[in-house]
């Protein structure tokens, strides 16, 4: 199986692809959104008029501090008359399927508020090897492969009748695996390679003056079959000690990783992430519910022994791990990459307690400061057996609290009917279910999942 990371990168995150969208349409999208003419930005990768000897390509722009997302359209004709449109979070976007010899035009501009600013000046590339070298066409870099070798292609040179390819283990080309010439425009690999490791590759053409320039470097990915999850913790209630480990399919995680993240227009959407029925959440869910099981804990004490599971993640920030300003995560993808942030370890959290092994109401809890744009995400959970004091030790120091005091809120229950108590659930710091915290006077929005 192989799967294209660099075509994903293109849509992924407040990044979705819109082919062919009229300029009419285009048009009347932005009377009906608003425009702000003073907003221009500029183009600043690849330069304008540049030849790139790549099929994939990242178009760069002078970041807008206030902007929310970017409108991008590309064309091979530079009026414009049919563009494909796409969305970016950030100032980049990678745009893949590229024709060679083909000529592109594009313009970027920000979204704040609802209000689009003027297009950018219209910037062109072409793409194709100034160099006469052959240009790398498959597969795309980031491509992971499980399971099965590449295909390496690439465009022919004219009058060549040999190509040299190389592949190494470092992108500087000191460590060569394979160094064979070929007499056609593609190379099957066919030697093992370590899986876990990312590969790069080259070609060069044999054409009438000799060896042309070798091609741009691209890159993929082998993966193993399957990837191992590993946490181990320390349960605060009773200090019992606790660890798991599973093997998780690699094509699952990766077909979750690669599912294209769409522009949410409501922190409803983030219900989507919830995934109760997922084969990685049913196995952990079984697990941690034979744990709890094997020390008689009652409901109030299992459901923090799970979020107990799960505070123990790694915090990790969106921006740093994968490049885009916010990227929800599915159940399987926080749990092997060990962490997320307030967003995926509520969706892991809620989606593990309201399996069958636990089958608990949850709602996702999304926060907001009333003076500020910062916001948290957290879970709410339907409780009936909550103990009338709850204690905490933390730093050596023990708290107690009456059930009273615990941080809840009264709504419908989406099992149940009305008037049921959910009580909230910090999924990023170690602390009991309900214990308060300073958000208690946050605005919140309750989310069914």
């Amino acid at each position: 199986m192989a799967v294209s990371l660099g075509a994903v990168l293109a849509m992924i995150m407040f990044s979705t692809i819109v082919p062919f969208l009229s300029q009419s349409l285009d048009n009347a999208v932005s009377e009906l959104m608003g425009t702000d003419g003073d907003e221009e930005l500029s183009p600043t990768y690849p330069a304008n008029g540049a030849s790139v000897a790549t099929t994939t390509i990242t178009l760069s722009w002078d970041a807008q501090a206030d902007a929310e997302w970017y409108d991008v359209r590309i064309s091979d004709d530079s009026s414009m008359p049919s563009p494909s449109l796409f969305t970016a979070i950030k100032s980049s976007i990678a745009i893949t399927g590229l024709e060679i010899g083909a000529t592109y035009y594009w313009q970027v501009r920000p979204v704040e508020d609802g209000k689009r600013g003027s297009w950018s000046e219209v910037w062109s590339f072409t793409v194709g090897s100034a160099s006469g070298a052959p240009v790398p066409t498959s597969p795309v870099d980031g491509t992971v492969f499980i399971d099965e070798l590449p295909v390496l292609t690439w465009t022919s040179v004219p009058y060549s009748s040999e190509y040299w390819v190389q592949v190494a283990a470092d992108e500087g080309f000191t460590t060569i695996l394979i160094d064979v010439e070929v007499s056609t425009s593609s190379y099957t690999i066919d030697q093992a390679l370590e899986e876990n490791a990312t590969y790069f590759w080259r070609v060069a053409g044999n054409d009438d003056e000799g060896w042309t320039e070798w091609s741009v470097v691209s890159n993929f990915f082998i993966s193993p079959t399957t990837i191992q999850i590993r946490q181990a913790w320390t349960f605060y209630a009773d200090g019992s000690d606790w660890s798991l480990s599973i093997n998780v399919s690699a094509e699952d995680y990766y077909e979750a990783k690669t599912t294209t993240r769409t522009l949410m227009f409501s922190v409803n959407e983030y219900a989507e992430y919830v995934t109760t029925t997922d084969a990685v959440v049913v196995e952990v869910a079984g697990i941690l519910a034979s744990m709890a099981e094997s020390r008689n804990y009652d409901e109030y004490t299992t459901a923090c022994f799970v979020l107990s599971f799960v505070q123990n993640l790694r915090y990790t920030s969106d921006e740093e791990t994968t490049g885009y300003e916010d990227y929800p995560r599915y159940p399987i993808e926080t749990l092997v990459d060990g962490g997320g942030d307030c967003e995926d370890t509520s969706a892991l959290f809620a989606s593990i307690i309201q399996s069958d092994a636990f089958g608990m109401d949850a709602v996702l809890v999304s926060l907001s400061t009333p003076t500020s744009d910062v916001g948290h995400m957290a879970v709410g959970l339907y409780l009936e057996g909550v103990p009338s004091v709850v204690t905490y030790t933390n730093d050596s120091t023990t708290y107690t609290l009456m059930e009273s005091e615990l941080l809840s809120w009264e709504v419908r229950a989406y099992r149940f009917g009305t008037g049921y108590r959910y009580y909230y659930c910090e999924p990023t710091s170690e602390m009991p279910i309900g214990w308060p915290t300073d958000i208690e006077d946050w605005y919140y929005t309750l989310i069914a999942c």
